[in-house]
């Protein structure tokens, strides 16, 4: 039989388990939206003020991660990049989808080494004053990617983009006519 201790820590051990299996298959989702569009349409200007191009939803979502990889550890967030990247209408293009990929693949590398060290996911830490268990970060952060990927559709549906499968998938989209 189990101690309170033991039963606790394997608790934790599947919260943490769901969270990360929801984090990789909402990440997937974001690398399956850039496989699945040309460099023009990921560089398209969009009717969105500041976040204005599906390039820069996607570097904002990348430094938003950054942002809450380093409240894990408990670093308060440096906010600079994303309020520029949301707030100023400048254009951000790549060349190539490789660059989003490699930036993303990055950000997932420093969250996961930082994931691997953190040992108590029940411990509060502070996002934006907010006190939450070490858990609720990575909610927050499948949360916001997903906020993102509502964006996405809602521009995809207006310039007519074809949904990747994975998209029609997960959330029950109609084909595009």
């Amino acid at each position: 039989m189990k101690n309170k201790g033991e039963k606790i820590m394997m608790e934790n051990e599947l919260v943490l388990k769901v969270l990360l299996k929801g984090w990789k298959e909402t990440r997937q989702l974001t690398l399956d939206w850039i496989e699945a569009l040309s460099v023009g349409q990921l560089n398209q200007e969009l009717a969105r003020p500041g976040l204005n191009s599906y390039t820069k939803h996607i570097y904002e979502m990348g430094e938003v991660q950054e942002i809450y990889t380093a409240v894990l550890v408990g670093k308060e967030p440096d906010m600079a990049k994303v309020t520029s990247l949301t707030f100023k209408s400048e254009k951000i293009a790549v060349k190539t989808k490789d660059e989003l990929i490699q930036f993303l693949t990055e950000c997932d590398d420093r969250f996961y080494r930082v994931v691997n060290r953190v040992k108590n996911w029940q411990e509060k830490v502070s996002v934006f004053g907010v006190e939450v268990p070490r858990f609720g970060v990575i909610e927050l952060l499948i949360r916001h990617e997903t906020l993102h990927h509502g964006q996405f559709i809602a521009f995809g549906y207006i310039l007519g983009i074809q949904f990747p499968q994975s998209w029609r998938d997960a959330w029950a989209l109609p084909l595009n006519k």
